[in-house]
């Protein structure tokens, strides 16, 4: 294993592409493509963007990272199909990293400030949502699913600590914010820059998917971004 491997991440799973370059846990570069939908077209040509603006070639990558759910149907199937062509042409580990989780990386790097449960939010059209509940030490207290979100869906946690409840464009559950102890961030959108400590930290522990088999975890049947 490489002492200072050079990590490639992607995250298509929200609608917002985008793919970062790692060296170690450190993030080298990002690549944002602002406008939705867009993964089909542009994906392949930020990959090639981002190692050549490096100064980089292909053969320099140790592994690669994608967000691999929840989120939007097309955009994990469009990601995840980008990361197990690379890492079958490259013969390097592809590395699973849960959405929510590095949404919490991404609220970390924007707001010093701690709290006993963490709830990310994916807007999963009409009342629901993808969430979960997940602690200081980045474990699920609550596994994630699809939710219908409702006033009193994570009261449970309420009663035992404090609350934050964040994600992108998520401004139709701030009623979740009228209890007490709670934060709401509805600015926080997960960038591929977010995956990068996660996924070096599983490149050390060698914890790699099948190439093969590995598919994006869904958590409901069907859904696309709007």
């Amino acid at each position: 294993m490489a002492e200072k491997p050079y990590i490639l991440t992607i995250e298509t799973s929200q609608g917002i592409s985008s793919v970062a370059l790692g060296r170690a846990e450190e993030v080298v570069d990002v690549l944002i493509e602002e406008e939705k939908n867009k993964a089909a077209d542009k994906i392949n040509l930020m990959i090639d963007g981002i190692v050549k603006r490096n100064t980089l070639q292909f053969s320099d990558i140790n592994a690669i990272g994608v967000s691999g759910g929840p989120g939007s149907y097309t955009g994990l199937r469009i990601g995840v199909a980008t990361v197990k062509g690379l890492a079958y042409a490259l013969n390097i580990p592809l590395i699973h990293i849960e959405s929510l989780i590095a949404m919490k990386v991404g609220l970390e790097s924007k707001v010093k400030k701690n709290f006993d449960f963490y709830i990310p939010l994916i807007d999963a059209r009409r009342k629901d949502a993808f969430t979960a509940v997940i602690n200081k030490e980045n474990e699920y207290i609550l596994e994630p699913s699809c939710l219908t979100i409702e006033e009193n869906t994570f009261q449970t946690w309420l009663e035992k600590g404090n609350v934050v409840y964040f994600g992108d464009d998520i401004e139709k559950f701030k009623f979740l914010s009228e209890t007490k102890n709670t934060a709401f961030y509805t600015d926080v959108r997960l960038k591929a820059s977010d995956l990068i400590p996660l996924t070096y930290d599983k490149y050390l522990s060698q914890r790699f998917e099948n190439i093969i088999y590995y598919e994006p975890k869904y958590y409901k049947d069907f859904y696309t971004y709007r």
